[in-house]
């Protein structure tokens, strides 16, 4: 398998363990990300590592479904990043609540970009362009 192959799925897999993971905690309690846009994101990872499955397994991934594994990696970082920012604006708006500084983002949701990232990148290794002077030589 492709080396660009083997790094993608190893995103896939902890972007779908990170969906079970903790998103947010307020002290013992925690709410995962399947309690809530989790499961986009799941959807997501699962369409990315079933397209890692197309085709030459030990050739590069072609460049349609590199296009593809990109926008379905900016979604799923996205999704987990748009979390981020309404957790940050939602704690902003209770910073007069005393039990607001007991409420944090769990591990599951900064691993889901990071997982979103690798999906977005890791299918362009080991990616070949054309050689070198091959504009100029005629066949």
């Amino acid at each position: 398998m492709h080396l660009s192959r083997i790094f993608l799925i190893s995103s896939c897999l902890a972007g779908v363990g990170a969906t079970f993971m903790p998103w947010a905690r307020m002290g013992m309690l925690s709410v995962d990300g399947t309690q809530g846009d989790g499961w986009i994101t799941l959807g997501l990872f699962v369409s990315a590592m079933l397209t890692a499955f197309v085709g030459d397994y030990t050739a590069a991934i072609k460049a349609p479904s590199r296009v593809v594994l990109f926008l379905l990696g900016v979604c799923a970082a996205g999704v987990a990043a748009f979390d981020i920012m309404s957790f940050s604006a939602r704690m902003d708006s209770l910073r007069d609540n005393p039990f607001a500084s007991a409420v944090s983002l769990g591990p599951g949701i900064y691993l889901v970009v990071l997982a979103g990232v690798g999906v977005m990148f890791f299918p362009h290794l080991g990616v070949k362009g054309p050689p070198r002077g091959a504009e100029n030589r005629r066949e």
